[in-house]
């Protein structure tokens, strides 16, 4: 009977502890009485598109909006900081990447006061992230889709990362 009861004790705090900090992370030094930095519906928004360059080349392009306040980091960023963006493109049948991502505008590049050395490649409001896609049939147009996960943070703390799925038309 003990067993059983400091097992439903654990389980029930367990429970606790993950429903009420799954979705937002504030620093430890914030005090009690600040209200969270973190608005729960703050949500980035991503539009992909394929834009033509070349019979069969394209451009696809993911138009990210980070909200206001908030910035997410590059996919470039160095290991050991603040975690990068990350982009996943389904496999498909009908198209194939030919170039890197490319990132406009460049990021804003900032000293970690948390890391020391450690440079972070922040973005803020509309980033645009371009890679080249090549279709095995140059007389139709590929449907692309993946993830791309960001992880928007503020002066005061992050949200949990977001995963967004996007196809394009």
């Amino acid at each position: 009977m003990t067993a059983r009861l400091l097992f439903a004790i654990l389980g029930i705090i367990t429970v606790a502890m993950f429903t009420t900090a799954w979705y937002m992370y504030v620093p430890i030094d914030t005090p009690q009485t600040h209200k969270p930095a973190v608005v729960l519906t703050s949500q980035t928004v991503v539009v992909a598109k394929l834009v033509p360059v070349n019979p069969g080349e394209y451009w696809l392009s993911l138009k990210v909006t980070v909200p206001d306040g908030y910035r997410i980091y590059s996919i470039y960023q160095e290991a050991g900081a603040p975690p990068a963006s990350t982009i996943d493109l389904d496999p498909n049948d009908a198209a194939a990447v030919q170039s890197d991502w490319v990132e406009t505008p460049n990021p804003t590049v900032r000293h970690s006061d948390v890391w020391p050395g450690i440079k972070m490649l922040q973005l803020e409001g509309v980033v645009d992230w371009t890679v080249t896609i090549r279709a095995f049939n140059p007389e139709a147009k590929p449907v692309i889709s993946g993830t791309i996960k960001v992880y928007p943070c503020s002066d005061t703390g992050c949200l949990m990362p977001q995963k967004i799925r996007f196809t394009t038309n």
